[in-house]
């Protein structure tokens, strides 16, 4: 195919119509501001044709959106900030939306992203937030165990930053440490740690050696990170608290005391002396052991008596208390020690003797032996131990030491025998004294009645020879015994085996039972009478001696003689022989010529 071309001007006048849209000269724009930038700094720089001629080319700009609180304008090709402030802490980064309109009608429009951000200032200081436990006051102390270990916590302390970024970061510092006891500044006790802000020990204490130390000022800081630092500062007082690690300790780990049994309820037995390294001073004593009873017990320090210990009957209680006391502190926790303490109970010497009966009476027969007991005398006496002891002793009566008492155990004895016949009663005063300090006694009358036994045997008189004549006469009393019985019970009665005589049985009197004759073969007569009470007997010797009485005449045979004459004188004629019947003395003792012639004689 061949082309043909022709050529003819041809002028049209074109009328502008609104056909272009406006253009930016970029589809995002960047911009910064300062959070502090003041009204009116321009932020960015936009820019936008359009190709229409005339108005409908002119161009105007707004936020379309992406500023909901105006805190920019646009004036001219810039956007500025406005008299709201721009704060980075509250948004860092703004994406603007700005419209461009152009003047045509109708109007045509284009819109570009503007992305705008917020450069921070450090602005703001740290400021204290938390601390864990709670800050009250630079007075009010955190609490630190003198036992905590290396790395406790004592308090955790929080700060914040309302700037963002490294701005707003904050790290802790730990300051200068001082004491309660002055003297400058201290290290080496606590770290701060930069991060977390935990302030914890990187030392151990003791409380009870730190030199008197009882809190510490610690300064602590929080800073930010800003290219100018702003930072704060709290003092932190530290109280160094005692822990209970040291036991109350006694004086000693036994102990003595002694109390009387009569004393009062409350009186005091021991008052203890308690050491403890540790400040509490809350101590509680105790009695863990020893007294079942409840005998004792503590007011603070000191034991003193609950109830009336009585060693006495019937209540027996023991004289002897081995307790174990405890004192707990208050601690946390409460620690104990212990110790041991001995409580004696002296005897109060607080009851008398009491006999059974106070009057007694007995009776003894005469013939006891040695030996014999009489009774046996019972007291008592409540009191514990040698208060109790009784000790038994004659005070009065026994006037003749008959009787002995045993002095332990009350028995009345004889110690020789009674005698009827010499005392037939006694009266005993018996004295029962206990053993007190001063002691204390009680009497008891022991009457004794000795009984007559017959025990005597009968004595009579000692008889002299008893001459009769040989001439009494059967029944004449001869003598009449004299005889007697100390003993009062029983009768005498006589006896004899004698037939020439005899007794009264009852009257001792000795009678002539058959003659006597003097010229016979017996001239006296010996013989006994026995005297009895019924149980004893005595001999009584009677000797009777028969006096002659001259009954006869003599009698001569007749002699005849033839007697010559002239005889010489004495020349014998012749002999007589005469008789008589009675004994010498009453017989022919001599002759004699009477009567008849003087030249005899007799011889």
């Amino acid at each position: 195919m061949v082309c043909i071309q022709q050529q003819q001007v041809l002028t049209i006048t074109i009328n502008d119509i609104n056909d272009n849209t406006p253009v930016f000269g970029s589809s995002y724009y960047f911009g910064t501001v300062t959070e502090n930038a003041i009204s009116g700094t321009s932020v960015a720089a936009i820019s936008a044709s359009d190709s229409d001629i005339g108005i409908n080319a002119d161009i105007t700009f707004n936020i379309a959106s992406g500023d909901t609180a105006s805190k920019f304008s646009i004036s001219g090709n810039d956007i500025v900030t406005t008299a709201t402030a721009v704060d980075y802490e509250a948004e860092k980064s703004f994406t603007l939306i700005i419209k461009a309109t152009d003047q045509g009608s109708p109007a045509n429009t284009a819109t570009t992203t503007v992305k705008i951000s917020v450069t921070n200032v450090n602005e703001f200081p740290p400021v204290w937030s938390t601390f864990t436990p709670p800050w009250i006051d630079a007075t009010t102390p955190f609490s630190l165990s003198e036992n905590a270990a290396v790395g406790t916590t004592v308090v955790t302390i929080v700060a914040t930053d309302n700037d963002d970024g490294i701005d707003g970061e904050v790290t802790y510092e730990l300051g200068t440490i001082s004491t309660s006891s002055g003297g400058g500044s201290t290290t080496g006790l606590f770290r701060l740690d930069s991060v977390t802000g935990a302030l914890s020990t990187i030392d151990t204490f003791d409380y009870e050696n730190s030199d008197g130390i009882s809190y510490y000022d610690i300064v602590v800081k929080a800073k930010d990170g800003g290219s100018t630092i702003q930072s704060i500062d709290r003092t932190v007082r530290v109280e160094l608290v005692d822990f209970n690690d040291n036991a109350p300790a006694f004086s000693a780990t036994s102990f003595t005391a002694s109390i009387s049994e009569d004393a009062a309820i409350g009186t005091l037995i021991k008052e203890f002396t308690i050491t403890d390294e540790d400040s509490s001073t809350s101590n509680t004593f105790n009695i863990v052991s020893g007294d079942t009873s409840g005998f004792f017990e503590f007011d603070a320090n000191k034991l003193q008596l609950k109830s009336v210990i009585d060693l006495d009957t019937p209540t027996s209680a023991s004289n002897t208390y081995t307790l174990q006391v405890t004192v707990t502190d208050g601690g946390t926790p409460e620690l104990t020690g212990t110790a041991y303490l001995t409580v004696s109970v002296s005897s109060s010497n607080e009851h008398t003797p009491t006999f059974l009966t106070t009057t007694i009476s007995q009776t003894v027969p005469e013939s006891a032996l040695v030996g014999y007991t009489v009774t046996s005398l019972s007291a008592t006496d409540n009191d514990y131990s040698e208060d109790g002891d009784i000790q038994y002793s004659i005070v009065s009566g026994n006037t003749d030491n008959s009787f002995r008492i045993d002095e332990i155990v009350g028995k009345l004895t004889l110690i020789k025998k009674l005698d009827y016949e010499t005392t037939t009663s006694y009266v005993l005063h018996i004295k029962a004294k206990d053993g007190g300090t001063p002691d204390k006694s009680a009497t008891c009358t022991v009457s004794v009645t000795v009984s007559d036994e017959n025990d005597n045997e009968p004595t009579c008189t000692t008889l002299s020879v008893i001459p009769i004549q040989e001439t009494a006469s059967v029944g004449d009393t001869v003598t009449t015994l004299s005889c007697n019985d100390q003993d009062g019970v029983g009768s005498l009665s006589f006896s004899t085996t004698e037939t020439k005589f005899s007794v009264g049985a009852a009257s001792g009197q000795v009678t002539l039972a058959d003659s006597v004759d003097y010229d016979s073969t017996e001239q006296s007569y010996a013989f006994d009478v026995t005297v009895s009470d019924g149980l004893h007997s005595t001999i009584v010797g009677v000797t009777v001696s028969i006096t002659a009485v001259n009954e006869y005449t003599p009698t001569f045979t007749t002699v005849t003689e033839t007697n010559a004459e002239n005889q010489a004188i004495g020349t014998s004629i012749t002999t007589f022989t005469a008789t008589d019947i009675d004994f010498p003395p009453h017989d022919i003792t001599s002759y004699a010529i009477t009567a008849g012639s003087k030249q005899y004689s007799t011889n």
